[in-house]
């Protein structure tokens, strides 16, 4: 198959692309590099176009394509917005899957199911919700994918588990703001998993579909626990005033029920991954690298 990714050099990307040439796949990553290459892999299957997707006119129609590509983070829109917005663009072809994201949902102390209504309350939630009505009235597919964990080959540190065990591991203390607020988490092994699936699973079955990919739904305090009686160490947890009262919870009832898909991997593996890295001398700069934040 032949496979458009835009961002295939990011967070996601980098360890998604390597396992679709595994797959035999030929793949064409669409990436401006903004936040580093992602170590791409060497093969004569894959072709890395370092462009601006915006400025990418026309496309030879791919069998599919997995939109990564966007600013991840709502300190990055509050920043550039214009941008959100305009890296959301799609090309024509048959399997069309994008990455949107939990946050379309707004913020809810319930666990939501995909049938449940939009109520975004961030400007990046906002836009995955005009992105996702555009895919799904073209018969794609949408991925809402919960705080993706674990290493990669283009780190980030501005998520709330990866962050956790950055502190944990080179500081012995975690900060927690509040943190009866919800969050859910999937690994990056699973979400990679997903897309491969999806890419395989019966068009019928997916098209005009949005999926949750979700492991665990967790309190950011239940998280930062877990972290503490997972690592070596005995890291402080300093409890201060809420910053971000938003809670994230999902159910992946659906993408067991309709894909038979069942996440492999829990917290604690990416929490025991991340901070051998660490402890290893990986990310020496993770907290000079603006770059990990995902901010330019």
């Amino acid at each position: 198959m032949k496979i458009c990714v835009t961002g295939g050099c990011g967070y996601i990307g980098s360890m998604l692309v390597p396992r679709l040439l595994a797959d035999g796949h030929e793949v064409t990553v669409i990436d401006t590099q903004w936040f580093g290459a992602g170590h791409p892999a060497n093969n004569p299957n894959l072709s890395i176009l370092k462009v601006d997707i915006r400025q990418v006119a026309a496309w030879q129609t791919p069998d599919a394509v997995i939109h990564l590509a966007s600013l991840s983070n709502n300190d990055m829109y509050a920043v550039k917005p214009y941008l959100t917005v305009a890296v959301n663009r799609f090309f024509p072809c048959e399997r069309l899957i994008y990455a949107s994201s939990v946050a379309a949902y707004g913020s809810s102390d319930a666990v939501l199911s995909e049938d449940a209504p939009m109520k975004p309350t961030t400007p990046y939630g906002v836009d995955k919700v005009f992105c996702e009505d555009q895919v799904l009235a073209a018969g794609g597919t949408v991925v809402r994918s919960a705080s993706v964990c674990g290493p990669s080959m283009n780190m980030r540190f501005d998520t709330t588990l990866n962050r956790l065990v950055r502190d944990a591991v080179h500081r012995d203390e975690m900060t927690v703001n509040g943190g009866t607020q919800k969050r859910c988490h999937i690994h990056m092994h699973d979400l990679c998993d997903f897309y491969r699936l999806l890419l395989k699973a019966p068009k019928e079955k997916i098209a005009g579909q949005a999926f949750n990919v979700v492991a665990e739904n967790s309190s950011v305090l239940e998280t930062a626990m877990l972290v503490a009686r997972t690592i070596k160490a005995s890291p402080k947890i300093d409890i201060g005033p809420a910053t971000d009262d938003r809670s994230y919870m999902v159910s992946g009832a659906k993408a067991r029920e309709v894909l038979g898909f069942v996440p492999n991997k829990r917290v604690e593996n990416a929490i025991l991954e991340l901070e051998t890295r660490l402890l290893a001398g990986y990310w020496r700069d993770a907290y000079t690298n603006k770059s990990y934040m995902r901010m330019l």
